[in-house]
């Protein structure tokens, strides 16, 4: 009975099934001309003043800006802080590790 599927049974051509495009539907894949299309026309809006982005928190507004532009020192100085400075490595971490909790206010107020 291991080798029946309901009242049918399981032969060469029946054992695999047909891949079929409805299971991969709702994956939300985009090609590099659509992103590039939807960066020039979102970057378009955003910069008029008399226009409105409806629904933006469906839209992927980290998208605007290309991958190779963005680099870790680019997002450490829009903070205007650098982690390492602040903390070394070695004693946030390590045997010598000081840190109990994070003290968020000296990262997020600016001096």
């Amino acid at each position: 009975m291991g080798n029946r599927a309901g009242d049918t049974k399981i032969t060469g051509a029946t054992d695999r099934i047909a891949p079929d495009g409805r299971w991969f539907g709702n994956m939300r894949v985009v090609g590099i001309m659509d992103l590039d299309k939807f960066r020039k026309e979102m970057s378009k809006k955003v910069a008029d003043p008399y226009s409105v982005v409806l629904k933006c928190k469906k839209l992927p507004m980290g998208l605007l800006q290309d991958a190779a532009s963005l680099t870790a020192n680019d997002s450490a100085a829009s903070l205007g802080t650098d982690l390492l400075v602040l903390k070394p490595f070695k004693h946030a971490f390590g045997s010598k590790s000081r840190r109990r909790r994070v003290k968020l206010d000296q990262y997020t107020s600016k001096q």
